[in-house]
């Protein structure tokens, strides 16, 4: 099971709190109704199994994933949605060393797409990992493309560690991150 949502990207006309996307009502033959969806907003996936990811979603035949969409204010109602959820995301895992070849306990993994239109909140081409309890680390649901990579301390640099970076500082990041090209399903 996957669930999706719309994340707003203008609070003004689209706002969190009061009246937000209301109510998801999916039917057994793959339609779904989403109440109470106002403004600009991206679709996204919420959750669903680690290997998934939305390859496309379009509302009206544009683009509703990268590109903020318009539902408005009036209560249009919008009966041309389609989502196409895929389960082949390519992986990234690993552990990180120091120069000695020695394990790394604390540190992060930043990946994000090499373009920045897609550097975004909420983006599935921006993620970052920390390493599990076995010192390993694993980002998974990636979309085919080419990616930037950085892994460093957690304690050393601030700015790969935030949950949220700002474009400005994804530039800064790219000029000391590997590029990864990822295509379906890679690990």
């Amino acid at each position: 099971t996957v669930s999706i949502t719309t994340i707003p990207t203008d609070f003004g006309r689209s706002p969190i709190l009061g009246i937000g996307a209301l109510r998801l009502t999916m039917r057994s033959d793959g339609w779904f109704r989403l109440e109470g969806v106002t403004g600009p907003r991206r679709i996204v996936k919420q959750n669903g199994p680690d290997e998934s990811y939305i390859r496309s979603a379009l509302v009206n035949g544009r683009d509703a994933l990268d590109t903020p969409f318009d539902f408005g204010l009036g209560g249009e109602a919008f009966r041309d949605v389609e989502v196409v959820v895929a389960n082949d995301g390519a992986s990234v895992s690993g552990e990180v060393v120091d120069a000695r070849q020695n394990p790394v306990e604390q540190y992060i993994v930043r990946l994000f797409s090499t373009d920045p239109t897609q550097w975004y909140a909420r983006s599935q081409r921006l993620k970052i990992a920390r390493p599990a309890s076995s010192g390993r680390f694993r980002i998974a649901g990636l979309p085919p493309g080419d990616y930037w990579m950085l892994a460093v301390e957690s304690s050393d640099d601030p700015l790969a560690a935030s949950d949220t970076p700002e474009p400005a500082q994804l530039e800064e990041l790219s000029r000391r991150a590997e590029r990864v090209t990822l295509g379906p399903s890679d690990a």
